[in-house]
């Protein structure tokens, strides 16, 4: 399965014991950035709520913004 199909997967589970591992590591993954990341190496931003959407839309990134609740801890 593509490595970015299984990000935006509902559900990390599988029968496969190492498939399962190896979802997880992804579905946890993070990213660690020193300092600041270009805004023109963003293709887009996700965020939880329609809050946190005007919050960035507030910044002027001219970036998409989309809203995808299921994929935070609520």
């Amino acid at each position: 399965m593509n490595q970015l199909i299984k990000v935006f997967a509902k559900y990390w589970t599988s029968d496969n014991p190492l498939e399962q591992y190896e979802n997880k590591q992804i579905q946890c993954a993070e990213v660690l950035v020193l300092n600041k990341v270009p805004v023109e190496y963003l293709i887009g931003v996700i965020v939880c709520n329609e809050n946190a959407k005007q919050k960035v839309e507030d910044l002027n990134l001219n970036i998409q913004v989309i809203i995808r609740k299921e994929l935070f801890f609520q």
